[in-house]
């Protein structure tokens, strides 16, 4: 029944995500400039927190984002008011745009949106879909 609940909870996920893709696979040894982390923007202030899904919707699945200073992050999910996981990741921001490394059950996979603030609102965009946020703290 987790399983089942944690895919939910990834397919919620990836409804707003624009890719889904797995990091490459090297077997040649690291070099000191590949383990370097790309360069990002300093994260906004206003990001950090935690970040509840205004709606929602059909399957009655409610997400929380919680944003932490350190680029760490923590997506759970409630879904028909039954625990339906967590799951960890890292993040990055690039102007408007937000990177997601995440991880679920071992599995990682990358999310990327376009995001807005608007006072306690935060908006995640991609060509299809957007999903709308509260700040809860």
């Amino acid at each position: 029944m987790k399983k089942i609940l944690i895919l939910l909870l990834l397919s919620l996920l990836l409804l707003t995500a624009c890719g889904k893709t797995k990091p490459p696979v090297s077997t040649e040894p690291k070099s000191e400039a590949s383990t370097t982390v790309p360069t990002a923007d300093p994260i906004p202030p206003m990001l950090i927190g935690m970040w509840r899904s205004l709606d929602p919707g059909e399957l009655d699945m409610v997400e929380t984002i919680e944003f932490h200073e350190d680029g760490s992050m923590t997506v759970s999910c409630l879904y028909q008011g039954q625990d339906a996981g967590t799951i960890y990741g890292q993040f990055t921001v690039s102007g408007d745009f937000l990177h997601c490394d995440m991880t679920a059950n071992g599995e990682p996979y990358i999310l990327d949106y376009r995001f807005e603030i608007d006072g306690r609102e935060l908006h995640l965009m991609n060509d299809s879909k957007t999903a709308d946020y509260i700040k809860v703290s």
